[in-house]
């Protein structure tokens, strides 16, 4: 059985996304527990307690950027999603995030995160300076205040 914690500060993105899963679920022969979270450090600490277990953050607007640098540094080992409705395809690549796609999510787009997360479970642990291919969380933050020219982000 695959977990999977879904933040989102939208109720009807978390309920579409448990609703997703639960076909995909099916589909696969294979439940999925989606578990939802509407307080970012709730959602944080269940990554922490079951690294295994997959963290799905969808939010829209550039506040997701900083949401998401933070899952990277509190649970580096675990599978990440990350959806928002802005492209942020190359700093989830900097970061390190498993799979990005764009809200509303389709169950395509869940399909191909839940295997490239299932592809990372199998691969060997790496360490969190490993993940971080080209800037650290806290420089890819000072960037993007830098770029949207904002002062606390």
């Amino acid at each position: 059985m695959s977990v999977v914690s879904i933040y989102s500060t939208d109720s009807y993105t978390r309920e579409r996304l448990c609703t997703l899963l639960a076909v995909l679920g099916r589909e696969r022969s294979e439940p999925i527990r989606a578990e939802e979270f509407s307080d970012f450090a709730e959602f944080i600490e269940s990554g922490r307690r079951n690294p295994r277990r997959i963290l799905v953050l969808a939010q829209r607007g550039t506040n997701s950027v900083e949401l998401m640098a933070t899952v990277m540094e509190e649970c580096p080992e675990s599978p990440t999603v990350w959806l928002s409705d802005l492209d942020f395809a190359l700093f989830s690549y900097r970061l390190g995030v498993d799979h990005f796609g764009f809200l509303p999510a389709t169950a395509e787009t869940l399909r191909s995160a839940l295997n490239n997360c299932k592809r990372k479970k199998c691969m060997t642990r790496m360490e969190p300076n490993e993940r971080q291919i080209y800037l650290s969380p806290q420089r890819l933050r000072d960037r993007m205040r830098a770029f949207f020219g904002l002062k606390n982000m």
